[in-house]
């Protein structure tokens, strides 16, 4: 999924269960839902390094606790 994706759904989850989230718990969940797409940063690093470091780290288990 792009980035984009990832906020609009984060937020419409969000949406969906504001009255259990913490006042500030849709910006939250906005922010860890986009969070994994850091490693589109890998883009600046060139074709071997996008190649190498997409999907990688932070879109794995161990990526999921350090976010």
């Amino acid at each position: 999924m792009e980035p984009l994706t990832h906020a609009l759904t984060s937020l419409l989850l969000a949406r969906a269960f504001q009255r259990y989230l913490p006042p500030m718990g849709a910006w939250m969940l906005v922010v860890a839902g986009v969070a994994p797409d850091l490693d589109y940063l890998s883009y600046f690093a060139g074709p071997s390094g996008f190649l190498r470091f997409h999907r990688t780290l932070l879109h794995s288990f161990s990526g999921c606790i350090v976010l």
